[in-house]
C-alpha cells in the first residue's frame, strides 16, 4: 500500500484509526532523534535525508508499520533487542515491520536512530585537510588542466568521430554526428585573434560550437569578438570544483556496491552512461558504439550497481601530473536518490588517493545533485562558467 497523501495530516488521517497514535508518536521521535536531518514525504512514507541522501523512514503499510534503516549493520545491531520475545515484530535485512502497533519499543529505536547519526557524521578527510584557498593563478591552472585532460582524452580515443585542436590557449573539440560535444575551452583575451580559425574548424564539418568562458580570460575585448560573430550568452551554470584526494573510503548505502569496468562488464557500463546521460535516439547508438570502441583496461571507468543492478557510471582520468579529473558521472533515473552518484564521487576520490594523485577536479552546472555530491565530497567550488553559443 503507497499512499500518495500530499501532506502529514492527510497521511495520518488515511491510516487505520489503532495505528493513528503511534505513528504520531514515530514522526515525534524521528523528529526528536535526527536534528539536521530533512524530513520528506517519499515512497508513501516519511524519510529523512542527511547530505540528500535518505537513511531511516517510515511508512504505514498494508499489514504493518514498516521502519527502514538503510545501514544494514546498525539494524543487525539491534536485531535482537528488537525481535525476542516479541510477537507482531519481523525484520528483514533494512526493515522493521510491526504488524501490532502496541508492540513498537520506542526505547529500542530512539538508541536504534542515534546509532543511526552517530555513524553517520563521519567526516570526510578533505574537511580536516582542506583543499588550499584558490587564488587567480590555481584558477589558470585549474582552467589549463581541463584543457589538457580534453586532449588527452582525444589522444587516447579510438573513436575517429571526435577530433581536438589547439589554438593558443584555446582547446576546440569538435564530435560529428550532432552529438554534444562542439565545445571550446580556455578561450580568453589572449586568443582574440584565433576566433576565425576556431570557427573554420567547425565549419568545415558544419557545426556550430559552444564557448565556455571563464571569468579569468572574460574582458570587454573578448564579448564584443563573439558578438560581432553573432554568438551570445545563453547559460551561466557550469561550475569548475576542484581540491584533494580522499585517504579514506566512505561506506556506500546498504545495496550499493562498485566496481571497476572490465571486458565482462563493459556492456553494462556502456548501456548504463547512454541511459545515465539519456542520449537522445539519434545519435545514441553511435555515441554508444564510441564508448565501447575507446574501453582500455588501462583507464579508471566504474560500474556503480544498486542491489546488483548496473545503475550508474563515472571515469577518473589521471594526467602525468598526478591530477584526477572526475568526469562521465551519470546515474540511470530509476536508481537516482539512492546514494549511487555520492558512491561514485567517494569512491573516485579516494582511489585518486590510492594511485597517488596530489589534486582533484570536478565539474558539474551549478547547484545540481552533481555539483552538491562533488561539495559533499570535499571539493570546492573554483568558478562558474558563461555559456556562449550561436542561433
Amino acid at each position: 500500500m503507497t499512499s500518495k497523501a500530499p501532506d502529514v495530516k492527510t497521511y495520518i488521517g488515511e491510516a487505520p484509526p489503532e495505528r493513528r497514535t503511534a505513528i504520531k508518536k514515530l514522526r515525534a521521535l524521528f523528529r526528536k532523534t535526527l536534528a539536521g536531518y530533512q524530513e520528506c514525504m517519499e515512497y508513501g512514507g516519511f524519510c529523512y535525508k542527511r547530505d540528500g541522501v535518505i537513511e531511516v523512514g517510515f511508512g504505514n503499510q498494508k499489514q504493518s508499520i514498516n521502519v527502514y534503516v538503510n545501514k544494514k549493520g546498525v539494524v543487525d545491531e539491534f536485531r535482537d533487542a528488537l525481535v525476542v520475545s516479541r510477537s507482531g515484530v519481523s525484520m528483514g535485512k533494512s526493515c522493521i515491520r510491526f504488524s501490532n502497533p502496541n508492540k513498537i519499543d520506542f526505547a529500542v529505536l530512539e538508541r536504534l536512530l542515534r546509532k543511526n547519526v552517530s555513524s553517520a557524521r563521519r567526516r570526510h578527510p578533505a574537511e580536516v585537510m582542506p583543499a588550499p584557498p584558490l587564488t587567480t593563478e590555481l584558477a589558470l591552472r585549474i582552467e589549463r588542466l581541463i584543457g589538457h585532460a580534453a586532449l588527452k582524452e582525444s589522444e587516447q580515443s579510438e573513436d575517429d568521430s571526435q577530433k581536438v585542436e589547439r589554438f593558443g590557449n584555446t582547446v576546440a573539440v569538435k564530435a560529428r554526428g550532432g552529438r554534444p560535444r562542439n565545445k571550446v575551452f580556455c578561450f580568453g583575451h589572449e586568443d582574440v585573434h584565433h576566433l576565425n580559425s576556431i570557427l573554420a574548424f567547425y565549419a568545415a564539418d558544419e557545426l556550430e560550437p559552444d564557448f565556455y568562458l571563464s571569468p579569468m580570460g572574460f574582458t570587454r575585448e573578448v564579448g564584443a569578438a563573439l558578438a560581432a560573430a553573432g554568438f551570445r550568452q545563453r547559460e551561466f551554470e557550469q561550475a569548475i570544483l576542484y581540491g584533494l584526494p580522499a585517504p579514506t573510503l566512505i561506506e556506500p548505502p546498504v545495496g550499493v556496491t562498485i566496481e571497476r569496468v572490465t571486458p565482462k562488464n563493459l556492456d553494462e557500463f556502456v548501456t548504463a552512461t547512454a541511459k545515465g546521460f539519456e542520449w537522445p535516439a539519434e545519435w545514441r547508438d553511435a555515441a554508444m558504439e564510441g564508448v565501447r570502441g575507446s574501453f582500455d583496461a588501462k583507464k579508471y571507468r566504474f560500474l556503480v550497481r544498486y542491489e546488483s543492478q548496473a545503475a550508474g557510471v563515472g571515469s577518473l582520468l589521471v594526467n602525468e601530473e598526478g591530477v584526477a579529473s572526475l568526469g562521465m558521472g551519470a546515474v540511470i533515473p530509476k536508481f537516482r536518490r539512492k546514494g549511487c552518484h555520492l558512491t561514485l564521487v567517494h569512491h573516485r576520490l579516494h582511489f585518486a588517493h590510492q594511485i597517488g594523485c596530489n589534486f582533484v577536479i570536478g565539474g558539474a552546472s551549478f547547484n545540481s545533485v552533481s555539483f552538491r555530491n562533488q561539495q559533499r565530497g570535499g571539493l570546492r567550488l573554483a568558478y562558474v562558467e558563461s555559456e556562449w553559443s550561436r542561433g
